[in-house]
């Protein structure tokens, strides 16, 4: 690196007088900078203390809020167990009732409108019915016989869907349509 030149070195100004007045522009600058006042010995041992105040704070208002959610989704996950168990309780009464359907979850299928399911008890078997597609299924207990329908209509869906128009009658045809209004594969 190169030395300084002249006219820059400290103590000694130019010859130029645009130079000597930017010198002196300088100096003032500095001189009637007004200086930041040192920090006490308190000021010191605060700052961090603060800093990391804040820092808690924050976490703890994030952990809140996340309880706050979990007990929202408890509360609600609560009432819907109350309302599904109001509707098994009517079902075992009745002898048949409307089921809707919103989602084939986890299965990789949207449902691109609700499905509407009627169950009905046979003898102590429970029967579920999409009586759109003409589609039914049973199981042992309400739960069983609507995931068995459940599965079903899946399974028949990609058997029609894979299968080309002309190859299937007018019933199939029928049901295809149907299933293709209500089912989508992700």
């Amino acid at each position: 690196m190169s030395p300084c030149p002249a006219p820059f070195k400290r103590g000694k100004l130019s010859a130029n007088p645009w130079q000597q007045q930017s010198h002196e522009d300088d100096i003032n600058h500095f001189a009637n900078k007004k200086k930041r006042p040192k920090k006490t010995p308190d000021q010191k041992k605060w700052a961090p203390l603060l800093i990391q105040l804040i820092n808690n704070f924050s976490q703890e208002v994030s952990h809140v809020k996340d309880i706050f959610l979990q007990e929202a989704r408890i509360t609600s996950l609560e009432k819907e167990v109350r309302y599904l168990k109001k509707e098994i309780s009517a079902l075992q009464n009745d002898s048949f009732c409307v089921i809707p359907i919103n989602t084939f979850a986890p299965e990789p299928y949207l449902l691109k409108k609700e499905l509407s399911l009627l169950l009905r008890n046979e003898g102590g078997e429970y029967i579920a019915s999409f009586i759109d597609a003409n589609l039914s299924f049973g199981g042992s207990s309400i739960p069983e016989a609507v995931e068995n329908l459940k599965n079903y209509l899946l399974d028949v869906y990609d058997d029609l869907k894979n299968t080309k128009n002309a190859e299937l009658g007018s019933d199939l045809l029928k049901q295809k349509k149907i299933l293709s209004a209500y089912i989508q594969k992700k």
